[in-house]
């Protein structure tokens, strides 16, 4: 039943299915591509970066029990592959938030706690020279000038490659005037 209402986008009845036979079937000949499918019916919903990430959450969290649940199903590398994207969404949504609090509310306290969380947390997301940056920002507007031209120095060196590289390379050019 789970499959058919998940191949219909009934996600949430299928989700109800997956865990119920989870529940009672977990070392089934079958238990790893209901995990895949489980997992699958969040992943297949999450919604964009301005929007509640939960669903990118519960995906994350049902793509690793599936990891470490069943390490040798065939599943297991395209759900490691989708933590990856789900750490990402979250990365974003959090980094999204503190350029929000940053540049809309002037709320730098806000704006830290979550670039300093996409650091400890998402250190190897897409979105960390970003947040590299934006907490620069962040220390220059608090006056901690020294802890802002250290970030800019390692982001220059670290991601130069990146957009947030060279903004860091030019933004220390100009301090040095």
């Amino acid at each position: 039943m789970g499959e058919a209402y998940y191949r219909e986008a009934e996600f949430d009845k299928g989700i109800k299915e997956f865990e119920t036979f989870m529940a009672f079937y977990p070392r089934h000949q079958v238990a790893d591509l209901v995990q895949y499918r489980l997992a699958m019916s969040y992943y297949d919903q999450i919604k964009p970066i301005e929007q509640d990430q939960t669903l990118a959450a519960k995906a994350l969290d049902q793509f690793k029990k599936l990891v470490k649940d069943y390490p040798e199903s065939r599943y297991a590398t395209d759900a490691l592959a989708k933590i990856d994207i789900c750490r990402g969404r979250l990365a974003q949504k959090e980094v999204w938030i503190a350029a929000y609090n940053l540049n809309a509310q002037g709320n730098v306290v806000g704006a830290r706690q979550r670039l300093e969380k996409v650091l400890k947390e998402y250190s190897r997301t897409l979105v960390v020279p970003e947040a590299m940056f934006l907490l620069a920002e962040v220390n220059f507007k608090e006056g901690r000038t020294d802890d802002a031209m250290t970030l800019l120095r390692r982001l220059e060196t670290d991601y130069g490659h990146t957009d947030f590289g060279r903004r860091a390379a030019a933004r220390l050019r100009s301090a040095k005037r």
